[in-house]
Protein backbone atom coordinates (compact mmCIF):
# COMPACT_ATOMS: atom_id res chain seq x y z
CA UNK A 1 0.00 0.00 0.00
CA UNK A 2 2.38 2.67 -1.15
CA UNK A 3 1.33 6.25 -0.60
CA UNK A 4 -1.48 5.17 1.71
CA UNK A 5 -1.87 8.72 3.07
CA UNK A 6 -1.78 10.55 -0.25
CA UNK A 7 -3.89 13.66 -0.71
CA UNK A 8 -7.27 12.08 -1.54
CA UNK A 9 -6.69 9.08 0.78
CA UNK A 10 -7.84 6.72 -1.98
CA UNK A 11 -5.34 4.01 -0.96
CA UNK A 12 -6.48 4.27 2.66
CA UNK A 13 -10.10 3.90 1.54
CA UNK A 14 -9.07 0.91 -0.56
CA UNK A 15 -7.29 -0.62 2.44
CA UNK A 16 -10.37 -0.18 4.67
CA UNK A 17 -12.57 -1.67 1.97
CA UNK A 18 -10.19 -4.61 1.51
CA UNK A 19 -10.03 -5.36 5.20
CA UNK A 20 -13.78 -5.07 5.56
CA UNK A 21 -14.24 -7.56 2.70
CA UNK A 22 -11.70 -9.90 4.27
CA UNK A 23 -13.63 -9.82 7.55
CA UNK A 24 -16.82 -10.59 5.61
CA UNK A 25 -15.11 -13.59 3.99
CA UNK A 26 -13.21 -15.01 6.97
CA UNK A 27 -15.38 -13.94 9.91
CA UNK A 28 -18.90 -13.50 8.44
CA UNK A 29 -20.76 -13.69 11.78
CA UNK A 30 -18.54 -11.05 13.34
CA UNK A 31 -18.87 -8.93 10.19
CA UNK A 32 -22.66 -9.07 10.49
CA UNK A 33 -22.43 -8.25 14.17
CA UNK A 34 -20.24 -5.25 13.43
CA UNK A 35 -22.73 -4.06 10.82
CA UNK A 36 -25.70 -4.50 13.14
CA UNK A 37 -23.90 -2.36 15.72
CA UNK A 38 -22.66 0.24 13.23
CA UNK A 39 -19.01 -0.61 13.83
CA UNK A 40 -16.89 0.11 10.79
CA UNK A 41 -13.28 -1.00 10.35
CA UNK A 42 -12.13 2.60 10.01
CA UNK A 43 -13.07 3.05 13.67
CA UNK A 44 -10.45 0.64 14.97
CA UNK A 45 -7.95 -0.15 12.19
CA UNK A 46 -6.00 3.13 12.32
CA UNK A 47 -5.27 2.82 16.05
CA UNK A 48 -4.48 -0.87 15.59
CA UNK A 49 -1.91 -0.35 12.90
CA UNK A 50 -0.47 2.81 14.37
CA UNK A 51 -0.23 1.79 18.03
CA UNK A 52 -1.65 -1.69 18.77
CA UNK A 53 1.55 -3.61 18.32
CA UNK A 54 3.67 -1.02 20.08
CA UNK A 55 1.18 -0.51 22.91
CA UNK A 56 1.02 -4.27 23.48
CA UNK A 57 4.66 -4.12 24.58
CA UNK A 58 3.84 -2.14 27.70
CA UNK A 59 1.43 -4.85 28.86
CA UNK A 60 3.99 -7.62 28.49
CA UNK A 61 4.67 -9.25 31.84
CA UNK A 62 8.44 -9.26 31.26
CA UNK A 63 8.48 -5.61 30.15
CA UNK A 64 10.49 -6.69 27.13
CA UNK A 65 9.48 -6.65 23.52
CA UNK A 66 7.44 -9.88 23.21
CA UNK A 67 8.76 -12.36 20.65
CA UNK A 68 5.33 -12.31 19.01
CA UNK A 69 5.65 -8.59 18.31
CA UNK A 70 9.14 -9.05 16.94
CA UNK A 71 7.86 -11.77 14.59
CA UNK A 72 4.89 -9.64 13.54
CA UNK A 73 7.10 -6.66 12.74
CA UNK A 74 9.66 -8.84 10.93
CA UNK A 75 6.96 -10.44 8.81
CA UNK A 76 5.40 -7.07 8.11
CA UNK A 77 8.70 -5.78 6.77
CA UNK A 78 9.02 -8.83 4.51
CA UNK A 79 5.39 -9.43 3.48
CA UNK A 80 3.80 -6.00 3.92
CA UNK A 81 0.17 -5.24 4.67
CA UNK A 82 -1.04 -8.71 3.71
CA UNK A 83 0.64 -10.03 6.85
CA UNK A 84 -0.91 -7.31 9.01
CA UNK A 85 -4.32 -8.28 7.66
CA UNK A 86 -3.61 -11.88 8.67
CA UNK A 87 -2.73 -10.77 12.20
CA UNK A 88 -5.80 -8.55 12.46
CA UNK A 89 -8.14 -11.27 11.20
CA UNK A 90 -6.59 -13.75 13.64
CA UNK A 91 -7.10 -11.34 16.53
CA UNK A 92 -10.72 -10.86 15.55
CA UNK A 93 -11.16 -14.62 15.28
CA UNK A 94 -9.56 -15.32 18.67
CA UNK A 95 -11.69 -12.71 20.44
CA UNK A 96 -14.88 -13.03 18.38
CA UNK A 97 -16.97 -14.43 21.27
CA UNK A 98 -15.97 -11.58 23.57
CA UNK A 99 -16.66 -8.99 20.87
CA UNK A 100 -20.06 -10.44 20.02
CA UNK A 101 -21.15 -10.05 23.64
CA UNK A 102 -20.48 -6.32 23.61
CA UNK A 103 -22.49 -3.33 22.49
CA UNK A 104 -21.17 -0.45 20.39
CA UNK A 105 -19.17 1.59 22.93
CA UNK A 106 -17.86 -1.41 24.83
CA UNK A 107 -16.88 -3.09 21.56
CA UNK A 108 -14.87 -0.07 20.43
CA UNK A 109 -13.25 0.22 23.86
CA UNK A 110 -12.32 -3.45 23.70
CA UNK A 111 -10.95 -3.20 20.16
CA UNK A 112 -8.91 -0.07 20.79
CA UNK A 113 -7.96 -0.14 24.48
CA UNK A 114 -8.16 -3.75 25.64
CA UNK A 115 -6.80 -5.61 22.62
CA UNK A 116 -3.15 -4.68 23.37
CA UNK A 117 -3.53 -6.45 26.73
CA UNK A 118 -4.67 -9.77 25.23
CA UNK A 119 -2.77 -13.00 25.76
CA UNK A 120 -2.02 -13.29 22.03
CA UNK A 121 0.84 -10.85 22.49
CA UNK A 122 2.38 -12.78 25.37
CA UNK A 123 2.88 -16.03 23.48
CA UNK A 124 6.37 -17.32 24.26
CA UNK A 125 6.81 -19.71 21.33
CA UNK A 126 7.31 -17.78 18.07
CA UNK A 127 6.51 -20.88 16.01
CA UNK A 128 3.01 -20.95 17.50
CA UNK A 129 2.24 -17.48 16.20
CA UNK A 130 3.32 -18.29 12.67
CA UNK A 131 1.40 -21.57 12.71
CA UNK A 132 -1.71 -19.76 13.90
CA UNK A 133 -1.33 -17.05 11.26
CA UNK A 134 -0.82 -19.59 8.48
CA UNK A 135 -4.26 -21.02 9.23
CA UNK A 136 -6.06 -18.28 7.35
CA UNK A 137 -5.69 -18.13 3.61
CA UNK A 138 -5.31 -14.43 2.87
CA UNK A 139 -3.36 -14.49 -0.35
CA UNK A 140 -1.90 -11.77 -2.50
CA UNK A 141 -4.31 -12.85 -5.25
CA UNK A 142 -7.30 -12.42 -2.93
CA UNK A 143 -6.16 -8.94 -1.95
CA UNK A 144 -5.57 -7.96 -5.59
CA UNK A 145 -9.06 -9.23 -6.51
CA UNK A 146 -10.62 -7.22 -3.69
CA UNK A 147 -8.65 -4.12 -4.69
CA UNK A 148 -9.87 -4.53 -8.28
CA UNK A 149 -13.42 -4.88 -6.94
CA UNK A 150 -12.95 -1.64 -5.00
CA UNK A 151 -11.55 0.14 -8.06
CA UNK A 152 -14.49 -0.98 -10.20
CA UNK A 153 -16.97 0.03 -7.53
CA UNK A 154 -15.29 3.42 -7.17
CA UNK A 155 -15.34 3.96 -10.93
CA UNK A 156 -19.07 3.29 -11.02
CA UNK A 157 -19.74 5.66 -8.13
CA UNK A 158 -17.57 8.50 -9.43
CA UNK A 159 -19.54 10.90 -11.61
CA UNK A 160 -17.98 11.38 -15.01
CA UNK A 161 -16.84 14.89 -15.84
CA UNK A 162 -17.73 16.32 -19.19
CA UNK A 163 -14.75 17.20 -21.29
CA UNK A 164 -14.98 20.85 -22.30
CA UNK A 165 -14.05 21.43 -25.90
Amino acid sequence: YPMIFEKDLSKLKQFFYSFSRIISLFEPELFSYFNSHNVDVNMFLPPWFITLFLTARQYNKDKEMPIVLIRILDNFLVSGWKFMMKVAIKLLHLYEKELMNLKYEDMLTYLINDMPKCSFFNEKNPDNIEKVLDENNITKRLIVNIENEFNEKTKLETPKKDNPK
